[in-house]
């Protein structure tokens, strides 16, 4: 298999990808902008030796484990909000993470999925970036945000990682993982992230700020924050 230097969009590259994107969203059908990827006009050299491939992967935990061992030793301030890199990796699995559809269309939403936002509020959006985030936080626990395809934030990662109080919390994590995992099948359990539901993701989104108004969530054990949960909860523990 090929492997491909890791480079980084320069400004004219990132212009001409959101351009990409823009085009897109207006229904019109073109193919990614690839040649940008190792085109000196649209990209430079990244200042890492990092080497990666064209493959698939099953799951976005699956591209934050094999893209943690391409990185290696990389310092991490050189890939931390790395704009211009994460959106070069954007370009090089765009596939992935804006597959094309049956009828010949992509759908790839925001910039920010693609393009790492500035804005604080977005930063956990894109889809490969936000993703490792979560990885280097939790490694292989962050299974329950991170089991859906690559191109699919799935409701726990947009409702836990986009609260900066949830996400650095291993307790809640933990806790959310114990309740809404399935790990027979290796992903969430039927209904737990939809709606408000009795116990489900919303209402346990909305109890935990309940009672972090009340306890130190942070200094406190799992099994003691899965006993203050309600009884609505129960069922989500029993299965």
């Amino acid at each position: 298999m090929t492997s491909y230097a890791v480079r980084l969009l320069n400004d004219e590259g990132l212009d001409a990808f959101r351009a990409h994107l823009h085009g897109l969203r207006t229904g019109v059908a073109s193919s990614p902008p690839r040649e940008m990827l190792f085109s000196p006009a649209q990209s430079e050299e990244f200042s890492a030796r990092i080497s990666i491939e064209q493959r698939p992967f099953r799951s976005r935990i699956d591209f934050c484990e094999y893209i943690s061992d391409a990185f290696g030793e990389t310092p991490y301030q050189l890939i931390e909000g790395n704009v211009q890199l994460w959106s070069w990796l954007s370009l090089f699995y765009f596939d992935l993470v804006c597959p094309l559809r049956s009828d010949g269309t992509r759908r790839p939403g925001m910039d920010y999925r693609h393009v790492p936002s500035r804005d604080y509020r977005y930063r956990h959006r894109h889809l490969l970036e936000g993703a490792y985030h979560v990885y280097r936080l939790y490694g292989m626990d962050a299974e329950l945000l991170l089991c859906s395809a690559l191109h699919n934030e799935n409701s726990f990662h947009h409702e836990l990682a986009g609260r900066q109080g949830f996400i650095t919390n291993p307790v809640i994590i933990n806790v959310a993982t114990d309740l809404y995992y399935d790990i027979r099948h290796n992903r969430p359990k039927s209904g737990a992230g939809r709606g408000k539901a009795p116990g489900a993701l919303l209402r346990f989104v909305d109890v935990i700020n309940q009672l972090d108004m009340t306890f130190d969530l942070f200094s406190m054990q799992p099994r003691r924050l899965m006993e203050l949960l309600p009884a609505e909860f129960d069922s989500w523990k029993a299965h």
